[in-house]
């Protein structure tokens, strides 16, 4: 433990030195004696020791007591008094200083030592209680809240304003007055309910209420929390402007759903008329396409080199027509329908896609026979899964054309697939451009395709709450990683 450094300050110098030798020998620093109150003054405010031992009749103009308060007053040092007088104006005069203890001579050394441990002890437990209370003093002040201090029978003890503007009530309003004659009734009758119930049950209790005295209203929060056996401390909040953002906030919410309604009520009736218009847009080009082959037919010995050449481009403009009505129709229905989530067998489906798209005999499908289960809608992952499978093939001048399939967790609640090829790859600069409708990177001569393809893809995948990224460079081929939840989540738009 630290040594004590202590200030004796009396006129019997031999009597004074004795103490000194003897404090010394119990471990405390006395490095100096004073006999007048101006000596002591001046040795504190040198040497600022943590505890002063004062007589009261000293040498010189000024007695102890009056040194004593200009020491506490001026250094908060704490005091204790050694003499022989207990007269009452002494004592009176002495209380006035603030003493941490009064010892009366004779006095043993052991006394003298009990008083001086207290006296430390008292003086910093003071100290602590002092510093909590500065720091709860500057808490309260800072809150923009309005406190109210009420005993139990609802008469306001203390109160402190809040820094509303909107608001300015004077202390003087309230203290010492009962709640029912300051508070509007309606306020009082909630206040007193929550007063019960807080110093029946000791937990914190609140009410809304809103003030109709200022122009606009003004709406607050009253919590009530009990603060000693018999009074509670009321905590009172402008929340005018949350609740205007709640409001507001309500009413956006409202007008959200609203608009839903009505997209999703034009999102059907526009899939309504992209199936009307693509069955109109596909007679038409039914007939033409049958018409091109009859006469490819008939005229095969008649035609010349450049008219079978108009034939062969009449036939192609044709496919492809029919190609854009067909993906056209299939991207307008893509989460059209409500269907229903069921747990499907990743490897089961994947075979059943391989199998209906008969591939060419040069294509290699490389797959794990291991696949995870997930719930999700069938169609729309036999959608995804068939266009990415059929990209890999066409997108591709290896021999063979190889495409790998795989998968791997992705935290507890997603998986990660990935559908790999060999094929021409493509520059970083295209691998979002490539899921917008009709962003062909290649033309129609070079490879087939309407360019709606990984756009049905990214809606689907949107629609079961996955994402898609894809990974490629030119000659390397590409990787398309699908990401989908273990069973169903929120749409991704």
């Amino acid at each position: 433990m630290a040594t004590r450094n202590i200030l004796v300050v009396g006129d019997e110098r031999v009597l004074a030195k004795d103490l000194q030798l003897q404090l010394q020998q119990l471990g405390y620093a006395v490095p100096i004696t004073v006999a007048s109150g101006e000596a002591a003054i001046q040795r504190v405010a040198e040497v600022r020791p943590e505890l002063v031992l004062m007589d009261i009749h000293l040498a010189g103009k000024m007695d102890g007591i009056e040194a004593a308060r200009r020491i506490w007053t001026e250094f908060r040092i704490p005091i204790v008094y050694l003499t022989a007088y207990a007269d009452e104006e002494t004592v009176r005069r002495t209380k006035l200083t603030e003493p941490v203890a009064y010892l009366l001579k004779p006095f043993t050394i052991r006394e003298l030592q009990a008083a001086i441990e207290m006296a430390l002890y008292r003086h910093t437990m003071d100290q602590a209680l002092r510093s909590s209370h500065a720091t709860n003093r500057a808490l309260i002040d800072a809150l923009p809240d309005w406190l109210f201090r009420i005993d139990s029978d609802g008469v306001v003890i203390n109160y402190k304003a809040g820094k509303s503007p909107e608001v300015p009530l004077a202390a003087d309003e309230f203290i010492g007055k009962p709640i029912t004659a300051v508070l509007p009734p309606s306020v009082a009758g909630q206040l007193q309910s929550c007063m019960r119930a807080a110093l029946t049950t000791n937990e914190t209790q609140s009410f809304e209420y809103t003030q109709t005295r200022t122009a606009p209203p003004r709406s607050y929060e009253a919590r009530v929390v009990v603060s000693a056996p018999a009074e509670v401390l009321m905590i009172v909040r402008d929340v005018t402007t949350r609740k205007e953002a709640e409001d507001a906030l309500h009413r956006a919410h409202k007008d959200l759903a609203r608009k839903a309604v009505a997209l999703e009520a034009a999102n059907v009736e526009l899939a309504e008329y992209a199936y009307a218009a693509s069955h109109d847009l596909k007679t038409p080009l039914r007939a033409i396409h049958n018409y091109v082959t009859f006469l490819q037919h008939d005229l095969v010995k008649v035609v010349s080199g450049e008219q079978k050449t108009y034939l062969e481009g009449l036939s192609r403009a044709v496919r492809q027509s029919e190609a854009l009505v067909n993906d056209l129709l299939a991207l307008s229905q893509v989460g059209s329908k409500d269907r229903p989530h069921v747990p499907l067998d990743l490897g089961a489906l994947l075979h059943e896609v391989v199998a209906a798209l008969s591939l060419p005999a040069n294509v290699v499908i490389d797959k794990p026979s291991a696949w995870p289960t997930v719930t999700t809608e069938r169609t729309l992952l036999w959608q995804i899964f068939q266009n990415l499978i059929l990209n890999a093939v066409k997108f591709n001048r290896a021999s063979p054309k190889r495409v790998w399939l795989g998968w791997r967790p992705l935290g507890d609640m997603h998986y990660e697939i990935f559908v790999r090829d060999n094929g021409i790859g493509m520059n970083p600069q295209y691998h979002e451009r490539i899921f917008r409708m009709f962003q062909r990177l290649h033309t129609t001569q070079e490879f087939e395709g309407t360019g709606i393809g990984l756009a049905i893809v990214k809606k689907a995948v949107g629609k079961l709450g996955g994402t898609i990224r894809v990974e490629s460079t030119v000659d390397r081929g590409s990787t398309f990683w699908l990401t989908l939840p273990v069973a169903p989540d929120k749409e991704i738009v």
